[in-house]
């Protein structure tokens, strides 16, 4: 771990918040969209995670949405298991998210990783909103010097359900949009992903594979409504 602070987040209504939050700021809950990215994984963290995945390379599938993407890391490898469960990355994204969350019980989405290959031509992931509340996105791969590749985040408080369906429609405002810039291997952002519409671009050129490992993580709080979203592609309707 290298575990460091992001200079700020976004909040629902996106604006930027400094953090760490002052008092007023900590005692509104619930109100994450997205963070800046800030380092997770350390240089020697970073090998690790690339070391498991790729010993379990026969596990990577694609789907209309990804290009190419591996699940089954929390049961294949010890690494990213304890990675998932680990008590001061957790308190981290609680601070982050002013609420008390745990790694999203389903195992087999603990290190989800999204695979983009260069040259492809489509997007490493469409337009979506998240199956699971909130998520941590690592990067793992060599970005400098990518073209391509870039996170983009649409600036709508909640772009999910109905309003999912109707920008399949018409299509996502490029006014709207704002691109996330990590600043290479090691670097996460933390976002409510399961209201926030986002994708992630075609690569046209890179010194590797774009490689971004995804943990999924749920509230606590056994009152809170579950946002679990169940579809299949052809459902989701994906942009």
């Amino acid at each position: 771990m290298q575990l460091e602070s992001p200079t700020h987040i976004k909040d629902l209504s996106f604006k930027k918040v400094p953090f760490p939050f002052d008092a007023k700021q900590r005692a509104i809950k619930g109100n994450l969209a997205y963070t800046a990215p800030f380092r997770v994984l350390s240089d020697e963290g970073v090998a690790a995670a690339r070391r498991d995945l790729d010993r379990n390379q026969h596990l990577a599938k694609s789907n209309p949405r990804a290009t190419c993407y591996v699940r089954g890391l929390g049961y294949a490898s010890r690494f990213h298991r304890g990675l998932a469960y680990d008590p001061t990355l957790t308190k981290m994204l609680n601070r982050l998210a002013r609420d008390e969350l745990a790694i999203h019980d389903m195992t087999m989405s603990i290190s989800h990783t999204n695979v983009g290959q260069t040259g492809t031509g489509r997007p490493v992931d469409a337009w979506h909103t998240d199956s699971f509340e909130y998520v941590l996105v690592i990067i793992l791969s060599d970005i400098e010097e990518m073209q391509g590749g870039t996170m983009r985040v649409l600036q709508m408080a909640d772009a999910s359900g109905e309003m999912f369906k109707e920008l399949t429609i018409k299509g996502v405002p490029d006014d709207l949009v704002e691109c996330v810039r990590y600043g290479g291997a090691g670097d996460a952002c933390f976002m409510q992903g399961s209201k926030i519409l986002h994708t992630v671009d075609a690569v046209l050129k890179a010194r590797e594979p774009r490689i971004s490992l995804v943990n999924s993580y749920m509230s606590l709080h056994p009152f809170a409504p579950d946002k679990m979203q169940y579809a299949t592609y052809t459902q989701a309707g994906f942009i």
